[in-house]
């Protein structure tokens, strides 16, 4: 079957790049103006939007590569996509999951571990696309990417998999996948261990799409933490990734009346604000709650 490409192209005002966003990128950038940007959903094997979107100076947005298969779009960024924006947002729910755990881990002088635990309904595990791109990742890399007590691992024997418990008090079995958010939330927190993990129900008579965060770490008392962090929405998780993924190009095209991303290689918690994309989820009807076990 031939893989979907859909590029979402939105006419913009040609803003010209400048210093106004305090994070910089993985490289130094150089100003530049940017037109049509294209936004790819699907897998792109031959980076035949990567190849426009540096032709016509135009931002770039992959929200559908995992941890493992960024090597060709980053070593692109350093060459001839050098002057345009490259912005790397293949995490769950379009960053979201990365934005509530910096957002709900603010008040932490350390952070130790991040366990996150994604909740899909069997409904709700995508079209051919995307469930053929994911039997493809797990062939390729059949031990997913977690960071570990400091050290960088392909997850294998009892790391593959750990059971938890979800906001409904069942105990799920779910496994360990390379998505984005375990190398930014590791980057954003400096955690020493973080994973990503996927558990699957069976299906409910009302879609639920839900996401469990367990933090472990240490106040400015230094006392010991251990925080939950739910995000909860209604629909299938597309819905509140979507939401999300708008939020985000309102930032990178300037749309937000700040100026638009400038050139460079960028992730979500290089280029949106955590506390702000989470006010603007729970504005749009997605609960996201933070909550200390009791000690």
């Amino acid at each position: 079957m031939s893989r979907e490409r859909l590029h979402s192209r939105r006419s913009w005002a040609s803003r010209r790049a400048s210093g106004a966003i305090s994070q910089r990128p993985v490289w130094d950038w150089h100003p530049v103006l940017f037109i049509e940007p294209s936004l790819v959903f699907a897998k792109d094997e031959y980076l035949h939007a990567l190849d426009n979107a540096i032709a016509n100076g135009a931002a770039y947005v992959a929200i559908s590569d995992y941890a493992v298969e960024i090597a060709p779009l980053t070593t692109r960024s350093g060459t001839d996509g050098r002057q345009i924006p490259i912005l790397l947002f293949g995490h769950h729910l379009g960053g979201l999951v990365t934005m509530a755990t910096l957002h709900h881990t603010r008040d932490f002088a350390d952070v130790i571990s991040v366990r996150v635990a994604a909740i899909f309904d069997e409904a709700d595990l995508g079209g051919a696309t995307a469930q053929a791109d994911a039997a493809r990742v797990g062939r390729a890399t059949p031990h997913p990417l977690i960071r570990h007590e400091g050290r960088w691992l392909w997850a294998e024997g009892s790391n593959l998999t750990r059971r938890f418990a979800g906001s409904d008090g069942v105990v799920y079995e779910a496994s360990a996948l390379s998505l984005l958010d375990v190398a930014s939330i590791a980057a954003a927190t400096k955690a020493r261990s973080v994973r990503f993990d996927v558990a699957v129900r069976e299906p409910s008579p009302t879609a639920r799409h839900e996401v469990v965060i367990e933090v472990e770490g240490r106040g400015r008392d230094s006392r010991t933490i251990n925080r939950r962090i739910t995000i909860e929405s209604n629909g299938f998780h597309t819905m509140a990734s979507g939401r999300v993924l708008a939020f985000a190009l309102e930032r990178v095209l300037g749309l937000d009346g700040r100026s638009a991303t400038p050139a460079g290689l960028w992730f979500p918690e290089n280029v949106l604000d955590a506390a702000h994309v989470v006010s603007l989820a729970c504005e749009h009807g997605i609960a996201i709650n933070g909550q200390n076990a009791p000690m």
